[in-house]
């Protein structure tokens, strides 16, 4: 094992783990504000993807590749975000007063129902997208980051710091912090935990259309399947920083794209969708409250 593969690895699982850090940030926000988990949020990844392929072969190709990137990212904004309001506003919200696992489960069946339209819509095959970049890139001796993925990692790492900007510095993010310390307080100071439910829902859901739009160029390809297992790795990261905490869920992810980059280079590459679930029981069975558990559980 070499320096420059070494290098290679980090890079490569970087890029793909600040993907992973996006849902697993999405994971919590919802469940700082609401203390549910919303498993159809992979399903917003999914449709970012598709609305991605779809809004690429709609814009004409001859169109400038700017025009083409902002189409195909606002298509897959609009996919995903749509989605998460109406996740909460049809299933989360008539079920508020349920007993917790009653809308956690009503959102896998959501997500279930979503991937299986999108089946027989579609097929069980692999849709390929249209390259919006050159596949050339950056490259130093033996080490190459693709265009694609230097925009991925650039536009995750912005997302990141504007959401900190915006939960610490802006009166809809405090007000989301003050719903996520405590929602009893936060009612008696007039602040609708009603509405900034509805407001992570949305956010979480664009950061899971953005997600899916990256990972539809960088890979070039999409599938009915895809948003499953992206929302089990984007899970799995979340749990693995410390559930609800939002230092986490960016660790997390960052490191489990890495062991996910070094796995796929020592095994086969059919066993790579399966490093995300050993990585999620050894976290569990080891540290359940993950990385930063300790220090702030279920808080933004």
């Amino acid at each position: 094992m070499n320096v420059m593969f070494i290098f290679q690895n980090v890079i490569n699982g970087v890029t793909i783990g600040s993907i992973y850090a996006l849902m697993a940030l999405g994971y919590t926000l919802v469940y700082s504000a609401s203390r549910l988990v919303n498993f159809a949020q992979g399903e917003g990844y999914m449709l970012g993807a598709f609305a991605t392929l779809f809004a690429l072969v709609a814009v004409p190709e001859q169109s400038p590749a700017f025009v083409r990137a902002i189409a195909s990212g606002v298509a897959a904004m609009v996919a995903a975000v749509l989605l998460g309001w109406a996740t909460e506003r049809f299933v989360f919200r008539p079920l508020r007063n349920a007993p917790p696992f009653i809308p956690v489960m009503a959102s896998l069946g959501l997500a279930i129902a979503i991937e299986n339209t999108v089946l027989n819509l579609f097929g069980a095959g692999f849709n390929n997208v249209p390259a919006l970049w050159p596949l050339t890139g950056i490259q130093m001796a033996d080490v190459r980051m693709s265009y694609v993925q230097l925009v991925m990692l650039s536009v995750a790492v912005l997302l990141m710091v504007l959401l900190d900007r915006f939960l610490r510095s802006t009166l809809p993010g405090k007000a989301l912090r003050a719903v996520a310390q405590d929602p009893t307080a936060a009612r008696l100071m007039g602040i609708s935990t009603e509405a900034a439910v509805a407001l992570v829902f949305v956010v979480a859901a664009g950061l899971s259309g953005v997600s899916g739009y990256f990972v539809a160029l960088y890979y070039g390809s999409v599938n009915f399947y895809m948003g499953f297992q992206a929302g089990i790795n984007g899970f799995a990261a979340a749990i693995f920083g410390g559930f609800g905490n939002v230092k986490g869920a960016i660790v997390g992810g960052i490191l489990l794209g890495i062991f996910e980059a070094f796995g796929s280079s020592l095994v086969p590459a059919e066993w790579k969708g399966v490093i995300a679930y050993v990585l999620l029981l050894l976290v569990i069975l080891i540290r359940p409250q993950g990385i930063f558990g300790e220090a702030l559980p279920e808080r933004l």
